[in-house]
């Protein structure tokens, strides 16, 4: 059966009034300063403000490329007020964050209040640095094992079926790594180029899917976001993720409020230690060195670090 609308996010003209700007420390250990909403709106001489809406109608949120900084980039961090236990979640994008030696964006459902990974994770857009293709991985307490259907057009990660990885960092991932026809386009400077895209992301009892439509998919975006959309139409996601049969989703995942985030270096981008676009593993650290101080020292890297959102609605 067809979704019915519950929520549009861009109704009303105020797309910011239902976020909350998170403004504590980062806690992957970013190379960032997250601002609150004042701040973020705010412009001077010397800085463009992070937070916009556009003559469209479409919302910029972004980070600091105007400035030297020290001690992390300005940025933001955004948390949904509503949580959610089922859905379906369509985010349309003309631009995201992404290709940029240091950065580390994400679109993620985050579950609340118990510790994390108690209440799981849902990584629904995320990679780092010069990172092509889009990465899509859950976290959560143990007992959640993918289990491989083939009902997919990207690629599970062999090493990271356990949901859990032991302590929760690792988590299971499907990776879009060039099986799927719009891996080059699925992620960063790549989506970008072709004008972005829609990410839909079901939730059910038992599993998760995450479909990509790119620009030129014009047919599939226009059914993804009316007001009823069909997902058994949509053919196979870029991810579906389905488990062991002692996984319990509705107790592994609760209370998921969605975020936007960018964040620079910390435990991913930034590790020299870390396989996966880690910023040992590619040009970055060759060509730039350290990467908090390549951060900090050279705002122009960051013009095009940021996200043009045009429409999230949220289904039930």
């Amino acid at each position: 059966a067809a979704y019915t609308l519950q929520t549009d996010y861009m109704k009303g003209g105020d797309f910011w009034s239902m976020w909350d700007f998170e403004t504590a420390a980062d806690p992957t250990n970013g190379a960032v300063q997250y601002v609150d909403q004042a701040t973020a709106a705010s412009s001077s001489m010397n800085r463009d403000p992070l937070i916009n809406k556009n003559e469209n109608g479409s919302y910029y949120m972004g980070a600091d490329h105007n400035t030297t900084t020290s001690g992390g980039r300005p940025s933001v961090r955004i948390q949904s007020q509503a949580s959610y236990n089922s859905g379906l979640f369509v985010l349309d994008l003309s631009h995201m964050p992404g290709g940029e030696c240091g950065s580390w964006p994400a679109f993620w459902l985050l579950g609340y209040p118990a510790e994390w990974p108690a209440a799981g994770e849902v990584d629904i857009i995320e990679g780092v640095n010069n990172q092509v293709g889009n990465d899509m991985t859950l976290h959560t307490s143990a007992g959640c094992n993918l289990t491989n259907n083939g009902d997919f057009t990207a690629d599970l990660v062999q090493s990271k079926i356990d949901c859990n990885g032991g302590d929760g960092h690792d988590g299971c991932q499907i990776a879009d790594s060039g099986s799927s026809p719009d891996s080059s386009h699925s992620f960063g400077s790549g989506f970008n180029q072709i004008g972005g895209g829609v990410y839909a992301t079901e939730w059910l009892e038992d599993s998760f899917s995450i479909w990509f439509f790119p620009r030129t998919d014009k047919a599939s975006i226009k059914q993804a976001t009316s007001d009823y959309p069909d997902p058994t139409q949509w053919g196979k996601p870029l991810a579906k993720f389905t488990f062991n049969d002692q996984c319990n989703v509705a107790s592994h995942f609760t209370n998921q409020k969605m975020i936007f985030d960018l964040t620079f270096c910390g435990d991913w981008a930034g590790a020299t230690n870390q396989p996966d676009y880690g910023w040992n593993l590619n040009s970055c650290s060759t060509n730039h060195g350290d990467c908090a101080s390549f951060v900090d020292s050279t705002p122009d890297n960051f013009v095009d670090a940021f996200w043009t959102i045009n429409s999230l609605r949220v289904y039930q």
